[in-house]
């Protein structure tokens, strides 16, 4: 009877005493290792970097604190380089949380150590919540060489925040961080199957990592096709009897791609070749680059047709026109490979005079919307001239009026005088 009275009791209060705060983490870390903890329990108010401090031997040392809260759990991580061997505390100020259902504040700590031993890397951040694509940034503290990989796992849910990985490695990539240097591991929204806490698991041979990441969107991959050219007009002028290449891009922006042939004009036939004819698949948000070679006729002449891509019933191309000059001169005297993306004015800084009264003072260059001035647009000042004409041949007017009506004032006083000395 005791016995189930004291199994009672405890079932009783055991919610109370997990209502609790608790701050879990790991006794030892390595040198330049990146420091994980977890603070869960029925807090009445968020956990900020302000409230988390860093100790040795009873002094506070510079260690600076990241938090995260996901799920109402607070993580939090610092990175430990340049932090010698020694024993170390941590420190969450004024955490008040709800225990037998009163509020209680108090401090909760943790005392650790930092060994002789150096960590292969580190990584930050060690905790994210995420609404797109991200970046988890890897640094290597060794002097040679470290191999990591990385792997999205969603199914850990009752395993802790430092568990050791498990040996499936199913859907893993591998990383080399070169010596002393740091590496951005990219992770796309699209590998997580759902919303919610996910943990990615980073591990070398020494050092192991479980980064917990809050996934708010997940973006599905498009069903529909959905593919273009870049760029979509290629526009060459070229002296005759020579030749150069030009590079494009089939661009996916919808579902995986299979099967794409890339086909030219039959009047382009004579004068231009592509590095491929057909791809086996384009995934999606990926490009396959196309080496197109042109070769000039022996006399000028202008050719015009289009390079067509296609995946089953869907296609794209892109206008091909071509000018065949004799003696022509590139500017710059650009010769070889030149990669054709067209750009708009404004992605390279110009502006387009676009006013009939407005020219360009600086330099000009052809962009996807016009022409480009890489400068400033000023008005164009109208000739002084033909207003200088205007004045003299009004001048002259007046001044011929003038000479005319003195003239013939003059004349007729003078035969005023006459009659009047005739009468005397």
């Amino acid at each position: 009877m005791k016995r189930v009275l004291v199994v009672f009791l405890v079932l009783c209060f055991l919610p109370l005493i997990s209502a609790a705060a608790n701050l879990s983490m790991k006794e030892n870390f390595s040198q330049g290792e990146t420091l994980t903890a977890k603070v869960s329990g029925n807090l009445y108010q968020p956990i900020t970097e302000n409230d988390v401090e860093f100790y040795i031997a009873n002094e506070r040392t510079s260690i600076i604190p990241f938090v995260e809260e996901i799920n109402n759990e607070f993580y939090v991580y610092a990175q430990l380089e340049g932090k010698s061997e020694g024993n170390y505390s941590i420190v969450i100020k004024n955490v008040k949380y709800i225990q037998a259902g009163q509020l209680v504040e108090d401090g909760l700590s943790r005392n650790f150590s930092i060994t002789n031993m150096t960590a292969d890397f580190s990584v930050n951040p060690a905790a994210l919540i995420v609404l797109d694509d991200f970046i988890i940034e890897a640094k290597n503290m060794k002097d040679s060489e470290v191999k990591i990989i990385a792997k999205v796992n969603e199914t850990k849910t009752s395993s802790g925040f430092f568990d050791w990985f498990s040996d499936d490695e199913e859907e893993n990539n591998t990383y080399i961080l070169p010596a002393s240097e740091t590496k951005n591991i990219r992770f796309n929204s699209s590998q997580f199957n759902k919303t919610g806490l996910a943990f990615i698991e980073i591990k070398s041979t020494n050092t192991k990592y479980n980064v917990p990441v809050y996934i708010t969107k997940v973006n599905t991959l498009p069903t529909t096709k959905e593919f273009r050219i870049n760029p979509p007009v290629i526009n060459i002028s070229m002296a005759t009897n020579s030749n150069t290449t030009r590079i494009i891009y089939i661009e996916n922006l919808g579902a995986d791609l299979e099967n794409v042939s890339f086909t030219i004009s039959d009047s382009l036939k004579p004068y231009l070749m592509l590095s491929s004819n057909l791809t086996d698949e384009i995934d999606y948000n990926d490009s396959y680059r196309i080496n197109v070679t042109i070769n000039s006729s022996s006399s000028e002449k202008y050719v015009e047709g289009q390079i067509t891509a296609r995946s089953g019933t869907e296609y794209a191309y892109s206008a091909v026109y071509l000018y065949f000059v004799k003696d022509f001169i590139p500017a710059n005297n650009t010769n070889g490979t030149i990669e054709t993306i067209i750009q708009k004015c404004f992605q390279v800084n110009g502006t387009l005079c676009g006013e009939a009264n407005m020219k360009c003072e600086g330099t000009e260059k052809y962009a996807a919307d016009g022409i480009c001035c890489i400068g400033k647009c000023v008005e164009i000042k109208k000739s002084s001239v033909g207003k200088y004409i205007g004045w003299g041949i009004l001048i002259a007017i007046l001044a011929f009026v003038g000479w005319f009506y003195l003239r013939r004032y003059k004349k007729v006083q003078s035969v005023s005088d006459f009659a009047k000395f005739t009468k005397k």
